[in-house]
């Protein structure tokens, strides 16, 4: 069959379109019939139907799917995210779900689909794109590693388990989330890079796995905090805390040692985290994974209003630093798009002309949406993507684009 469908290619015409949602079902049979090996083809229907695309942020006008007559057989979907970078907010293109129909591969009409959903992307006003992808694939449409993962293994026996003061609740896992988790979650995510704004997800999108726990104020019905566990052989994983870090660990450590686990696991966690900074206070081992093209990938959608959305950020970058007097400005260039940074006595305004005599260049073809949120120190991400700095770029680099340790939670995984 597909020996077949290759070799009538030019008689097969690919219809790229946004889905409206009479198409919803068949995306779901897409994503059911290409990632459902480990699931069977009915559950990751009901998933996708019930908790992945419905009850999030599927942004359906931006999404493409490729079309012959009216079958789907390609899909590359976009959530609508809003990510920290410091104290700036960005409108994020979180991508999941690419596929193509197994009778339908090696025609290049993923290539097509995606490259018309990026276009979207830029159109519709995203100014990054973030996605978690498979091994030398992605990089073909611009992305490339985000940042490093880390993972804290904490052994249950450094914790002092006694029963709770308080009472802890689970939540319903086919209850909505309420609100409540999100606002708490988001006050305790403030400025750290790599972050989503809530709500993302509004189900538990894998219930079979995953339990919420929660507890509140002391006499008061109002939320002081919540787990979000996953239970393996011999070990606990956390996959998101928010709240007081000793009720967090009073909790974890209680419910570990009733599931009989030994150990504690911290995944995706944010290096400036207060729970990571508690953590750190005590004994642990500390996992770091980093994939050179795979896993979390990032690249800039819009370089002019990606810096037009962080001045403010870079703005109080410089009011700290020893060049908050220093006035010029900086070249920036990225693959077809050039700006130029005015900077006026820590005032940073964007400019399209592109001035003549710059007091510093930064130029790349890769590296530049690490740079931006800080995946690494920054000369060591200009050294590994040859990214060419000049004049007083070499100085400000560090006061601009420091490392921030970049991560995002398992909850918010497209």
């Amino acid at each position: 069959m597909l020996k077949r469908l290759e070799e009538n290619n030019n008689r097969v015409e690919l219809n790229i379109v946004s889905p409206v949602d009479n198409d919803r079902e068949k995306i779901y049979d897409l994503l059911a019939k290409v990632f459902s090996k480990s699931w069977g083809y009915y559950e990751f229907f009901k998933f996708c139907k019930e908790r992945y695309l419905y009850h999030s942020s599927f942004d359906q006008n931006t999404s493409k799917i490729g079309t012959i007559g009216d079958k789907v057989v390609s899909f590359c979907g976009v959530m609508d995210y809003k990510m920290r970078i410091g104290s700036a907010e960005l409108k994020v293109a979180g991508v999941g779900g690419v596929a193509v129909d197994a009778n339908y591969r090696k025609m290049g009409f993923m290539q097509k689909t995606m490259t018309e959903c990026i276009s979207s992307m830029k159109a519709r006003g995203y100014q990054l794109s973030l996605l978690y992808g498979i091994p030398d694939y992605y990089d073909r449409f611009g992305y490339q590693s985000a940042w490093p993962l880390d993972c804290y293994v904490v052994p249950l026996s450094t914790f002092d388990i006694k029963p709770l003061p308080f009472k802890i609740n689970i939540l319903d896992n086919n209850s909505t989330i309420p609100d409540t988790f999100f606002e708490l979650y988001n006050n305790y995510s403030k400025k750290i890079t790599g972050t989503m704004v809530r709500p993302t997800y509004r189900l538990n999108r894998f219930p079979d796995k995953w339990e919420i726990f929660y507890w509140n104020k002391r006499g008061l019905s109002e939320l002081a905090g919540y787990i979000v566990v996953e239970k393996t052989k011999d070990r606990l994983i956390c996959i998101e805390a928010c709240g007081n870090t000793n009720e967090i660990f009073q909790t974890l450590s209680f419910i570990a040692a009733k599931k009989n686990s030994h150990e504690i696991e911290f995944p995706w966690i944010a290096y400036h985290s207060i729970l990571a900074k508690a953590i750190r206070k005590g004994t642990y081992r500390l996992i770091r994974e980093r994939e050179s093209n795979a896993g979390p990938m990032i690249r800039i959608i819009n370089l002019r209003n990606t810096f037009e959305k962080i001045t403010g950020l870079l703005n109080t970058r410089l009011r700290k630093s020893t060049y908050n007097k220093w006035s010029g400005e900086l070249l920036i260039r990225y693959r077809e798009e050039n700006i130029t940074l005015v900077i006026d006595r820590s005032t940073v305004t964007v400019s399209l002309e592109n001035t003549e005599n710059p007091s510093g260049i930064i130029e790349g073809k890769k590296g530049m949406a690490q740079l931006l949120v800080g995946s690494t120190n920054p000369f060591e991400t200009v050294e590994n993507n040859n990214i060419i700095v000049t004049g007083e770029a070499k100085k400000l680099l560090n006061i601009l684009f420091p490392e921030q340790f970049p991560a995002f939670s398992r909850w918010d995984k497209f």
